[in-house]
Parts: C-alpha cells; structure tokens; sequence
C-alpha cells in the first residue's frame, strides 16, 4: 500500500514538473516572437533614465536622411496589447501633431525593430505607424527647437503619444527634464532633402501647408483643400466602421481611399489648415488616435 502511494505521489510530481516545463516553454516562445517581430512595449519595463553624467548635445548631429531599403518588418502590421496598428506602407506625405516622449539608458544596447542596436546618444525615433526606416522633422511647439531623426523603431504605446525620441533628441529640442513634449512631425522625403530652397528644406506641399502661424506662406497654402486621415486598414469592412463613426462626429464629407493596399479612412476636403486643426482636435477629444495631415 505505501509503495503505491510513494508511486501516484512521484507520478503526480512528475505530471507537475512536466506542466510547469511546458508553461516556461509557452512564455519563452510568445518573449521570442516578440522580439522577432522588433515590437517590443516599453512601458512593460522600469526605471528608464538619463545617462550618468552631462552630455554635450552640440556635438552631436541630426541625422542625414538617404535613400534606404526598408526593413522587412518596417511595413508590417501588428498587434500589440489587443490594438491593431495598420503601419503606412509610405512616409510620403506624412504630417503630425501630439505629444512625443523619450527613452533612455533602459533600452540602451538593446536591439530595436530593425535588429539594430539602440543608442540613447544617437539621432533616432520610435513611430508606432511610420515605415523602417524613415526620417522625420520634429518641432518642440513650445520652443521651436527642431532636430531630424531617423526612425528605427516601434512604440510607444502609452498615453496617445505619437513618438518616442532617443534621450539626444530629447536634450536638442529641449524637454528631457520634462519627458514629455507637444511636437510637430513631418516625413522627410531622403531624395530631395538639401535641394530646396524653404526654410525648413521640407519638400512637399503636404509637408508646407499645416505650418504654423499666419504668415503669407500659410494664407497662400490655405487655397489649397486640406484631408485629416483618420485610419488605415488592410479590411473594407474595418474601415467602413470607423467611417460610420467619425460621421457621427464630424459634418464634413467622409470618404474612404483605396492606395497601397490599404483602406484611408479620410475627411475632406476642407477648406484652411486651421479647420483642420479644429477638426483634428475635436476627434482626439472623441478618442480618435493618430490623426494625421494628408495632401489634398
């Protein structure tokens, strides 16, 4: 009797170990597709920060967009934290205003979404929605510091903010004290970056026409139609849904674009830049993310 007893107790020891194997194995593989899939949601982790010591941010440069091939994660879609992000299959045309964020000595050395190793010190940006990599303009609309950036990596996915800076970026436009900043993005296209003119040497008119102020550039691009961009999707189906509820929301004429694969849920056109921005403000009080600027 006690040998069968001894025997049931090491087969129920057995079985426990067995399962407890199995559970480990589960958790490793979901941490390695993961990684593999360069996603990684860097409000998981603890205690980022600053690098020990002053860094001299004159020294270091912004970064010089060129011509690169994307990665092949860079216009994958993905699911994290049961949200779907539909990733642009371009940065063509991409403007934005919200609020960025940055990170620091935590993920310093770790590898980003394009299998490249992070650098705190270096020129760079994580995007939940642009392609990888892409470079971009960022404005501080606080202070009008503006840096370039080439982003190389996904996130954050905290808060609504549409961008997380390298802690470098951060200093150079002026808010790492702060973490957090209202900024302004806009795409820069690598093939005729230097060769214009403009002040700000942005290359398109979707790039020109939400800038800021009243000046005469501003007026002379408000004759133009201006398009928010309310969402993309790979499904009609999903985007008609969002175009029913931003109806509800909005008495300007809602449409649905088919363009590189995706379903642009987009409202227009409207008549001024400012519109826009009313507009732009009155959806993200309506819980509507990652509203974006689009050439008309």
């Amino acid at each position: 009797m006690k040998n069968s007893q001894w025997f049931i107790n090491v087969s129920n020891n057995v079985i426990g170990l067995r399962r407890s194997i199995a559970t480990m194995a589960v958790f490793i593989f979901c941490l390695v597709q993961l990684s593999g899939c360069g996603v990684v949601d860097k409000n998981f982790t603890t205690h980022d920060g600053a690098p020990k010591g002053d860094i001299d941010t004159s020294k270091i440069h912004d970064a010089v967009p060129r011509v690169e091939p994307l990665h092949p994660y860079g216009t994958r879609d993905y699911v994290l934290g049961g949200r779907r992000y539909s990733v642009l299959k371009s940065a063509k045309g991409y403007v934005a205003k919200g609020n960025a964020s940055w990170y620091g000595s935590k993920f310093h050395g770790q590898e980003t979404s394009t299998q490249e190793k992070f650098n705190l010190y270096a020129m760079t940006a994580a995007s939940p929605v642009l392609p990888l990599p892409s470079y971009v303009q960022v404005t501080n609309l606080r202070n009008g510091k503006k840096v370039v950036v080439r982003v190389n990596d996904r996130g954050p996915f905290y808060g609504n903010r549409i961008l997380d800076l390298s802690y470098a970026a951060a200093m150079k436009l002026g808010f790492a004290d702060s973490g957090v900043a209202p900024v302004k993005i806009v795409a820069i296209d690598p093939k005729t970056w230097g060769k214009t003119k403009t002040s700000d040497k942005l290359t398109s008119y979707a790039q020109n026409k939400v800038a800021d102020g009243l000046s005469t550039k501003s007026k002379q691009l408000d004759k133009t139609p201006v398009f928010l961009q309310v969402g993309a999707f790979v499904k009609l189906d999903n985007a008609k849904q969002l175009s029913s509820k931003v109806a509800q929301i909005v008495d300007k004429p809602t449409h649905i674009e088919h363009k590189s694969s995706l379903y642009r849920v987009q409202i227009g056109p409207l008549a001024s830049s400012s519109q826009a921005d009313k507009l732009k403000a009155l959806l993200e009080r309506n819980g509507f993310e990652h509203v974006t600027f689009v050439a008309g």
